[in-house]
């Protein structure tokens, strides 16, 4: 038995913190619809949304983490996210390969403050070769 993580910014496959989804396997590209994405330069924040009355979405990828490596990983990932500091844990439908899967993500909670709105919600990875934000210090 598997569970399903939807990731939308560093975490994705180009992204400076995919090294934590070494253990999981992708599943496809995914839209998670009520949401929209703020870019806070070099990470972004999903946070439940509307446009105009219509439902916004974001565009992510959805991994398959093996029973055996969910808590392991939930525990990093919640120390990457700052889990219930900026961002919230929380299991959202997403539709990938033509199916809905319940996946956990990370809704941001904090202030949006000065971030910018990204168009089509599908946050493009930076190119950041070789730098990563450790868990150790807390990164996006």
């Amino acid at each position: 038995m598997s569970e399903y993580i939807f990731v939308y910014g560093t975490l994705k496959r180009d992204g400076c913190n995919h090294y934590l989804l070494e253990d999981c396997e992708f599943v496809g590209r995914g839209r998670a619809c009520g949401c929209a994405l703020i870019d806070f330069g070099g990470y972004p924040g999903m946070i439940p949304a509307s446009i105009d009355g219509n439902q916004a979405s974001v565009i992510g990828e959805v991994y398959s983490v093996p029973q055996v490596h969910w808590r392991p990983l939930r525990a990093r990932l919640d120390m990457l996210e700052k889990a219930y500091q900026d961002y919230l844990p929380v299991k959202i439908l997403v539709h990938v390969g033509g199916r809905v899967r319940e996946c956990l993500t990370y809704l941001y909670m904090a202030t949006v403050g000065a971030g910018n709105s990204v168009t089509g919600g599908d946050w493009g990875v930076p190119p950041l070769v070789g730098e990563t934000f450790p868990i150790a210090n807390g990164g996006p």
